[in-house]
């Protein structure tokens, strides 16, 4: 009989083909986790981490060779580091801000900040933008804190779209509230006293704080009250008492929820401030707001 084979592979071809297939398919899966490359987002996150870390964290520092010192906008022409703290890590001072923006926009400095914040290297020129926004802002709608009707930090340029970006934000908050306060008032009243304040809402915060008791012996118990627009309106607050007066009294939430116009502090015996601004909200206790570092 005669046998046609034309056509047939033999056993061992069929062998080696399904061990090709198999280190092939075990190669695809696993060279490229030997090989991988990073999303652009990924390299990008501790630059901008580090940025929001040299601004918050470190008060600035500029040296000559011979001498040194934090107030690094006095010595832009030897080598110096921005910062914006006033001493504690997220605590920053208004006044470093503001050397800040004028440093920025005065001239043609965006290159200089690069290079204090490391984003001018060999390898790679990182573009950025930096701001502080409200607690609540977010990406698609910045909500940028203001203090006399500009933006307290706005520098950099526009985010882009479309390109790979990292983003970091971290709370700070005001060393000194006052200097970014369109009302500040310290309250001393041994005897009784009332306050009017116009306001204009929506307002970013509205809060009183009641340190302590007047050393007026011959005074009777604290006491504040505050009502809004009239004061034939139901009082909103009313506290008597030494205990239950030292405290803190946000009532940024009624101004902005009824749009008020005015609101009146009566007080007595009892000492504090009353802060509003438009520079940040209040959390724990502080005026403050998100500082929002994006980089790419």
């Amino acid at each position: 009989m005669i046998m046609d084979n034309l056509g047939k592979l033999g056993v061992d071809m069929i062998v080696g083909i399904i061990i090709f297939t198999i280190a092939f398919v075990f190669i695809a899966q696993y060279v490229p986790q030997v090989f991988t490359i990073e999303r652009g987002d990924i390299n990008l996150q501790p630059i901008a981490y580090r940025t929001s870390a040299i601004l918050v964290e470190n008060p600035g520092y500029w040296t000559n060779g011979s001498a040194n010192g934090t107030d690094w906008w006095n010595h832009t022409d030897a080598s110096f580091r921005i910062g914006l703290s006033s001493g504690d890590a997220n605590e920053v001072s208004y006044q470093k801000i503001q050397e800040l923006n004028s440093f920025y926009n005065n001239s043609e400095n965006y290159t200089e900040v690069q290079t204090s914040f490391g984003l001018l290297v060999p390898e790679r020129t990182y573009d950025f933008n930096i701001s502080l926004q409200s607690f609540f802002s977010h990406s698609s709608n910045p909500d940028y804190v203001t203090h006399n009707g500009s933006p307290v930090l706005l520098i950099g340029k526009r985010v882009p779209d479309f390109v790979d970006i990292a983003k970091y934000e971290r709370l700070v908050f005001y060393s000194v509230p006052t200097d970014v306060s369109f009302i500040s008032s310290s309250l001393d009243t041994p005897n009784t006293k009332q306050y009017s304040f116009n306001v204009s809402p929506p307002v970013r915060s509205f809060v009183i704080t009641i340190t302590d008791v007047n050393d007026n012996q011959t005074s009777s118990n604290p006491w504040m009250q505050v009502w809004f627009d009239s004061p034939s309106n139901p009082y909103v607050v009313n506290v008597s008492g030494e205990n239950e007066t030292l405290q803190t009294f946000d009532i940024t939430d009624e101004i902005n929820s009824d749009l008020l116009n005015t609101v009146y502090i009566k007080l007595h015996n009892v000492k504090g401030n009353i802060i509003a601004t438009d520079a940040g909200g209040y959390m724990g206790g502080r005026i403050g707001a998100k500082l929002v570092v994006n980089v790419w």
